[in-house]
């Protein structure tokens, strides 16, 4: 299996941002972590394949590439160019992009707000009969409002108030009571409290919820498709690559781009593990039920 993200955590707090060895400056002069002076809670990270913003506490990274004088990110399968230049020293790089705009120092060793982690859980303690049942039943409420602004257009107005609004709801709870495991809530309350750390973008939220979702999944108390959902997401906002196949962008060119897999000539063996069909049987269904019948691969 993939290392744990709790690997993937802690090898990010060795991993240091130090100015790089003199080889690495002259191949690539942007790689390390960076803070603006104009916005002192704005940081930028530059690795070989992938870049990353932490802004005000949220952190993102995408998966990159770099040409003399810009970063240019994969953003969900659009490319979005970062003109970006280094001093000759390597200390200093300027950034024009509109999103990023400003000046930046190196820093000598790895932020917290570079350094991806779960956010902390409460304890998973029993609790009153009382309190699961309204917990199940405002779960319910809150999945209801999820998918009624993404299937109906009337509402999609309303969907980043909605899903901020349910968020918020959530790290709440979770904070108190740990994960919404279907051992205390069942398994329809699990799912509502996955799908709306799914589409929280709340990356700390999400790797907090991955390993319960995996649990919950191995003992076939949730779908895996919830996992696999989840661990891909997880992945691409970590700007690494996805295992399953779950997570794909949409194209200026109309049409699907799955997001760059770990191994496309294992991801059926992959997901068979798990119990999911194939990658084929799922690209085809996308095909079948979406205006876009074109699906193409990122790698």
């Amino acid at each position: 299996m993939k290392t744990p993200l709790l690997g993937i955590a802690i090898l990010a707090v060795l991993t240091s941002c130090a100015a790089p060895s003199a080889t690495a400056t002259r191949a690539n002069p942007l790689l390390g972590c960076w803070r603006c002076d104009e916005t002192p809670t704005l940081f930028l990270r530059f690795e070989p394949e992938k870049a990353a913003v932490g802004r005000d506490g949220a952190y993102q990274a995408f998966r990159a590439s770099y040409e003399p004088g810009r970063v240019v990110l994969n953003r969900w399968a659009k490319k979005v160019p970062w003109e970006i230049t280094a001093s000759a020293d390597g200390q200093r790089l300027t950034a024009t992009t509109n999103e990023v705009a400003g000046h930046y120092r190196r820093l000598e060793s790895v932020p917290p707000e570079m350094n991806p982690t779960p956010l902390a859980l409460g304890e998973a303690t029993a609790l009153p009969p009382e309190r699961v049942k309204a917990i199940q039943e405002e779960l319910v409420a809150r999945r209801e409002k999820d998918q009624a602004v993404r299937k109906d257009p009337a509402l999609a107005k309303d969907a980043v108030a909605v899903d901020s609004e349910n968020t918020a709801r959530v790290k709440g709870l979770v904070r108190e009571i740990g994960w919404i495991d279907a051992d205390r809530f069942g398994a329809a309350p699990a799912n509502s409290a996955f799908l709306i750390v799914q589409h929280s973008g709340d990356l700390a939220l999400m790797m907090a919820a991955l390993p319960h979702v995996e649990s919950d999944m191995k003992r076939k108390l949730v779908s895996s498709q919830d996992y696999a959902l989840l661990y891909d997401r997880v992945h691409v906002m970590l700007g690494e690559k996805q295992r399953f196949d779950s997570q794909v962008g949409h194209a200026d060119g109309g049409y699907w781009v799955v997001m760059p897999l770990e191994d496309r000539s294992r991801v059926d063996e992959f997901r068979r593990e798990i119990g999911l069909f194939t990658l084929g049987e799922y690209l085809d269904f996308m095909k079948a039920n979406t205006p876009m019948k074109d699906v193409r691969f990122e790698d």
